[in-house]
């Protein structure tokens, strides 16, 4: 997955891997990517979702796509999106499709896990109503940065090493600028 992240045909980009306190090889997989847009880091332990947090927050792009371990990414796409993104600037988050692919048969498969219309949603009321309850995958949210950073509740979670899932920040997110939905699936 790293490979085909790193040879998108999108350049812009840098990629950053946690390990949330696994003790397996992993690094050690990983030790050999000398690209400069790829970053490494290891939690001392398992600290479930706020390790996203922490990641998010190492960011240096305003916009940071979440991808777990075990989903694999198109990245043929990915110029598309950002375009997207660079059209909607007072987005705070973007939920891209999500297809399902089938391992044993080597390919995507329908029904998609999410299938979204390309839709944008005003924050607050409109992106909760939305948004909030819709998307409970991890994976493929597009987060700004910014403005992740610019919430203190959140950024106070981040400096005091609390718990707080996935769901928390993302309504947050929705509160804080306008939340959108787009058609392409990078998963």
């Amino acid at each position: 997955m790293v490979d085909s992240i790193l040879a998108a045909d999108f350049q812009d980009f840098e990629l950053i891997i946690t390990n949330n306190g696994s003790e397996d090889d992993s690094h050690a997989l990983l030790s050999d990517i000398t690209d400069p847009r790829y970053k490494y880091h290891k939690n001392e332990k398992n600290i479930g979702t706020v390790s996203v947090l922490y990641t998010l927050f190492k960011a240096t792009g305003t916009f940071c796509v979440v991808v777990s371990d075990d989903d694999l990414v198109s990245t043929g796409d990915i110029g598309i999106v950002c375009s997207f993104l660079e059209k909607y600037p007072t987005l705070s988050v973007v939920l891209p499709s999500i297809d399902t692919y089938d391992h044993v048969r080597g390919k995507f498969v329908k029904p998609a896990v999410m299938s979204y219309e390309n839709g944008v949603f005003t924050r607050g009321y409109e992106a909760l109503s939305q948004l909030a309850f819709f998307h409970t995958y991890l994976t493929g949210i597009i987060v700004n940065t910014e403005k992740l950073k610019e919430c203190t509740s959140i950024a106070d979670i981040v400096e005091n090493g609390g718990k707080v899932g996935h769901v928390y920040w993302k309504d947050k997110l929705l509160m804080l600028g306008d939340a959108a939905t787009i058609i392409i699936p990078l998963f």
